[in-house]
């Protein structure tokens, strides 16, 4: 009888330990960490070598029109985050992050990276297609 206990009980922390994961590493939407009334400020950095020596340029989208705002948010409605074993005890601070880093500032700081890395309000996550989300969010603003 006991041994059926225990074995039962086992099952149960299992199940509950694989549906807990489940819920964890689901797919977020991206838009879900925006705010559809709050303005949009963009901020792209790229990293270059001129000679030898590597640089930084960054460019500021502070006057987005009404339009491209909503091309924005219809672009971040596309896209899901997830997050990593690292996500409840990170501090934001990401390594590796590629040529490319878009801020994004919409009610909260989201930093997209080339590499695929992600932070929200200082909690990184991963992302797939970074890259592509990027340069979407460019062709909008030229």
């Amino acid at each position: 009888m006991k041994k059926k206990i225990s074995y039962i009980s086992c099952i149960g922390i299992a199940v509950s330990l694989v549906i807990c994961a489940i819920l964890y590493f689901r797919p977020l939407p991206l838009s879900g960490f925006t705010d559809k009334n709050s303005k949009i400020h963009l901020t792209l950095i790229e990293d270059n070598i001129d000679n030898g020596v590597l640089y930084s340029d960054s460019t500021e989208y502070p006057d987005i029109t009404e339009e491209q705002h909503e091309e924005i948010l219809s672009v971040l409605d596309e896209y899901s985050c997830h997050r990593t074993f690292g996500t409840l005890f990170s501090n934001g601070i990401m390594h590796g992050l590629g040529n490319r880093v878009l801020y994004i500032a919409n009610g909260q700081i989201i930093t997209v990276t080339e590499s695929g890395k992600l932070s929200i309000n200082s909690k990184t996550y991963r992302i797939n297609n970074a890259d592509q989300l990027i340069g979407q969010i460019l062709e909008i603003l030229e």
